[in-house]
C-alpha cells in the first residue's frame, strides 16, 4: 500500500515585509503547532521513506519538525524546487515520479494546491486545508506512477492543529 501524506507548511510570519515570500519563516504559532501535528504522526506509528518540502523557509522549517519528531534520517530528506508555487498538475507529476520502492512518503508546500489536490483526490468537502492541516492518502497496492483521480482516497483522517484541543 502507498501512502503519501500531504502537508500544507505552518503558520508563517510576516513581520518582516520587505523579505522575499520565499524567506518567510514560521511564526511563533507555526512553531507551536508543527511539533504537535508531528506528534500526532508519530503516535499513530507513522513511518517515512521519503520526506520532500517546497524550497519555501516556511515549508522547510514546517518539515523539519517533522522530520525530527517522526526520527527521519538526513539522507531520506530533500527539497523540490517545483513545489514553490506549484499547481495540481505539478504536485501529480512529482507524484507519479517517486520511487516505487517508498511506500510513505510526506509532501510539504503550499495553498491552494494543497486543497486543490484534496479535492483531485476524491474529497471534496475539504474546503480549505488550513496551515500545517495534513491530508492521509492511501492507495491499496497501488504505483505512485499510476496515480489517477481517485486512484487514491483520502483516509483516517483530515487534521490540522485546532483539532489537537479537542
Amino acid at each position: 500500500m502507498k501512502v503519501l501524506y500531504l502537508l500544507r507548511h505552518a503558520k508563517s510570519s510576516w513581520a518582516q515585509p520587505g523579505l522575499p515570500d520565499k524567506e518567510r519563516p514560521l511564526n511563533p504559532r507555526g512553531r507551536r503547532n508543527a511539533p504537535g501535528m508531528a506528534k500526532r504522526l508519530r503516535d499513530k506509528g507513522v513511518r517515512l521513506d521519503q520526506a520532500i518540502a517546497s524550497p519555501a523557509q516556511r515549508a522547510w522549517e514546517t518539515l523539519g519538525f517533522f522530520t525530527e519528531g517522526l526520527e527521519v534520517p538526513k539522507t531520506k530528506v530533500r527539497i523540490e524546487e517545483a513545489l514553490y508555487g506549484a499547481t495540481v498538475e505539478i504536485w501529480l507529476r512529482l507524484i507519479r515520479q517517486l520511487d516505487e520502492t517508498w511506500q510513505t512518503v510526506m509532501m510539504v508546500g503550499h495553498n491552494p494546491a494543497i486543497t486543490d489536490l484534496a479535492h483531485f483526490l476524491g474529497r471534496t468537502d475539504i474546503l480549505n486545508v488550513p496551515t500545517c492541516g495534513i491530508l492521509e492518502c492511501r492507495s491499496p497496492g497501488g504505483r505512485w506512477g499510476s496515480l489517477e483521480e481517485e486512484t487514491y482516497r483520502l483516509t483516517i483522517d483530515f487534521d490540522y492543529p485546532k483539532r489537537m484541543a479537542g
